[in-house]
């Protein structure tokens, strides 16, 4: 009995010994494995580190062999990116939403975010070693749809609600809808962008709220993502206009209100060009953009500094908006002098009246001797002939308006009695303020009973012009120019002259925005006559204090200086302020959504912040 016991233990030992080793042998297995894995990872990233690096001084290079990856696309004739058909609730991606994979044989690599989801530890910080330029498509191809683009409609499913959020700066409110920016497809982005981290499949939909100082979290700022680019969606009726006037922003001074304001920014498509994450120093100051930066960017094409592209009215709509404000600014015009107290109380010093009385001898004498002087010139055409021949018109003019003054000043010959000429010539301009009003309303019924986009015959809007400026009235205005010792100097009289074209303000009326809205609308660009838009497009690729619109990695801030390195706040879209869209963030400034390595790598894109930086 004592030996069977013994072999019995001795057999539990023998297995038990042998389970031992085979656990600790797994065991270490897995450790090499494990260490070997970290190992090749550090050298995968090390190698894609430096792939990735592109010298900003070779951007020329940039845009032609790494640059736009939506051309590449085009080149390849490469359909849309195809998905497994999500269930409804993972549409919309959420912290715990299913992303999916792409199904596309063309390009089956992994989605990033896939593999961030099975990840136990995710990096504090990432190296940023490139930024993605989102460049704004000039000329506009209309053979292929756009895969990203600034403002417009978002392309979202059925089942995605529109973003809305409460507004501190209108807390009686109820939630309100945001303003759609951007739709940027992620399959377009190169794996480098973000460190790696985030989607490389679906598209990423960015709203705001534009009439707020502080559109943060759930007050002003929303980013999602979803697998699908769904149909083509229209505000809520509710939605505000894009700007309410409340801080500065873009000018809309061309419209009679607010409520005229568009609730929507004119859609614009976009390239994806790749560039490298690096510091310039231009001039002493450090830029991440290397200076001149939009020449680089439409490389080979015409590139204009202009701030603000003058046009004339090309179509019954932008003329019934050219005519609409002369109108307005007519009806709110003072046509008249002001003649406050202490010039009629100082005019009635009969010296500081005389003092007033031009000398129409002197200046007659003057405009002859100019005469004489201009037909002693033999060769007209010379240099000298031109000042001679100016000096004559100048001095013809003023002769004119001195003759009227005195004319006038006989009429009226004291402090008091100017006070009647105020009252009489308001009194007259008010019959040709209303003369003038309607004909402008016979012209503008003319405009309106045509169809909005009927093109202006040519030369109709010269002959328009040719009127505005016939049309005109005048007055004298008289001012108090200071205690001088020299009774003489103290009061002056100056001719005023209002004419329609006078009240012409082609940068208020606003007329270049019509021009960018034709421009981005396949059936009305033919509007635009060949001349304008030589003119406007090199405009259009201009960028707004050498800031470009980007995705990931460092930027042109303006209150502070940009710093390459190890970060933990990813860029997730970046815009300045941009004439084409008419975009001003507060002060002419930039708006960016930031989020950290470890919300984007689960997705939390709920987490993302929006920060507005102006002057």
């Amino acid at each position: 009995m004592f030996e069977a016991i013994f072999s019995e233990a001795v057999i539990v030992f023998i297995a038990g010994t042998t389970l031992f080793l085979i656990i600790m042998l797994l065991m270490i297995g897995m450790l090499i494995k494990l260490v070997f894995s970290i190992f090749r990872g550090k050298q995968r990233r090390a190698k894609q580190a430096d792939a990735a690096t592109i010298d900003i001084d070779r951007v020329h290079q940039v845009l032609e062999e790494i640059g736009n990856r939506a051309n590449r696309h085009g080149e390849q004739s490469r359909p849309e990116p195809a998905y497994h058909d999500p269930s409804p609730s993972s549409v919309l991606h959420e912290a715990s939403g299913s992303f999916g994979r792409r199904n596309n044989a063309a390009d089956a690599r992994a989605d990033p975010f896939e593999i961030a989801a099975g990840r136990t530890e995710v990096p504090d910080t990432v190296q940023e070693t490139i930024s993605v330029i989102l460049r704004r498509q000039v000329p506009i191809r209309d053979d292929e749809p756009p895969r990203s683009w600034l403002g417009g409609l978002p392309m979202m499913p059925e089942n995605v609600s529109w973003p809305k959020s409460t507004s501190r700066d209108y807390p009686g409110r109820d939630p309100m809808p945001l303003h759609f920016l951007a739709q940027i497809c992620c399959a377009d982005l190169p794996e480098e962008v973000w460190g790696g981290l985030g989607p490389r499949v679906g598209w990423l939909l960015f709203f705001i709220d534009p009439n707020t100082c502080e559109p943060t979290g759930d007050e002003g700022c929303k980013v999602l993502h979803t697998l699908e680019p769904g149909v083509e969606r229209q505000p809520p009726a509710e939605i505000g206009p894009v700007h309410d006037g409340v801080y500065a922003g873009p000018s809309y001074d061309y419209v009679e209100d607010v409520g005229e304001v568009p609730k929507s920014w004119r859609r614009w498509p976009v390239e994806l060009v790749t560039v490298a994450n690096k510091v310039n120093d231009v001039d002493g100051l450090l830029t991440v953009a290397p200076a001149n930066f939009a020449s680089e960017l439409y490389r080979g094409q015409e590139v204009s500094d202009d701030r603000f592209q003058p046009v004339n009215p090309f179509t019954s709509t932008m003329a019934i908006a050219a005519l609409s404000h002369i109108a307005r600014r007519l009806k709110r015009q003072t046509i008249g002098p002001e003649l406050p107290d202490s010039v009629l109380q100082g005019l009635n010093d009969p010296d500081a009246f005389i003092s007033l009385i031009p000398d129409l001898r002197a200046l007659k004498q003057r405009a002859e001797d100019r005469r004489r002087e201009a037909e002693a010139i033999e060769d007209t055409q010379s240099d000298e002939a031109q000042k001679i021949s100016h000096r004559l018109s100048k001095t013809e003019k003023y002769l004119d308006s001195q003759t009227r003054l005195s004319a006038l000043l006989g009429r009226y010959p004291s402090g008091a009695a100017l006070e009647d000429y105020r009252r009489d010539i308001i009194h007259a301009n008010a019959r040709w303020r209303a003369e003038a009003l309607q004909k402008l309303q016979d012209m503008l019924d003319g405009y309106l009973a045509q169809d909005p986009d009927t093109q202006l015959p040519v030369g109709e809007w010269d002959r328009v012009e040719a009127w505005l400026k016939r049309t005109r009235t005048s007055y004298f205005d008289f001012t108090f120019r200071g205690e001088a010792k020299d009774i003489s100097r103290r009061f002056a009289g100056h001719e005023r002259e209002v004419s329609l074209l006078s009240l012409y303000d082609a940068k208020a009326i606003g007329l270049h925005e019509f021009v960018s809205d034709y421009y981005v609308d396949p059936h009305r660009r033919s509007l635009i006559p060949a001349a304008v838009l030589a003119q406007f497009e090199p405009w259009w690729r201009q960028l707004y204090d050498n800031r470009p619109h980007r995705v990931g990695g460092e930027f042109d801030a303006l209150q502070s200086t940009p710093r390459i390195g190890p970060t933990g706040s990813l860029t997730l879209l970046h815009l300045a302020s941009d004439n084409a869209m008419n975009w001003a963030w507060g002060d002419s400034g930039i708006v960016y959504f930031e989020l950290t390595t470890k919300n984007l790598a689960e997705g939390r894109f709920d987490k993302a912040i929006a920060i507005l930086e102006c002057h």
